[in-house]
């Protein structure tokens, strides 16, 4: 979980998320392009949204489950692929 109003691009995020480790992080431009969607994002500024989604997320299988599904779709978002890269440079030339 990043709380962080100035993150840049947070390497523990985007490792927790390659581990497949469920992830929830602060409606911040950095972090919203990594995690995109609603269910992984909170209100800085709110620990009572914060609190309500960690709560959720430890009695609630279904959306632990619906978390850990949106942490790997995100990670592999962001997967680098040495072979999908070199094919778009060829294709650039």
């Amino acid at each position: 979980m990043t709380t962080s109003s100035q993150e840049g691009s947070p390497n523990a995020l985007l490792e927790a998320l390659a581990c497949n480790i469920p992830c929830l992080g602060s409606r911040i431009p950095e972090i919203e392009e990594i995690l995109g969607g609603e269910e992984l994002l909170f209100t800085l500024d709110s620990p009572a949204e914060l609190s309500h989604k960690i709560h959720r997320a430890a009695v609630d299988e279904t959306y632990r489950k619906k978390l850990k599904q949106l942490a790997k779709q995100r990670a592999n978002a962001h997967r680098f692929d040495w072979d999908r890269a070199a094919a778009a440079l060829v294709c650039r030339t």
